[in-house]
């Protein structure tokens, strides 16, 4: 499901409209995950030295 919200709000759960606990601002705008899986899948990318062959 594509998500079309402002990224300089918090984000909040497209069903049930209440915010994502596992969010945080940046100076970029909000980064945000629905579980922890997809937040190591974010910690993991933001680490990795060379980007390029990322399983997306």
């Amino acid at each position: 499901m594509a998500s079309h919200r402002d990224p300089y709000e918090p984000a909040t759960d497209p069903y049930f409209d209440i915010r994502l606990w596992l969010q945080t601002e940046t100076r970029h705008g909000w980064v945000w995950a629905y579980n922890p899986e997809q937040l190591d899948l974010i910690r993991r990318f933001v680490q990795a030295p060379l980007r390029e062959g990322m399983p997306w």
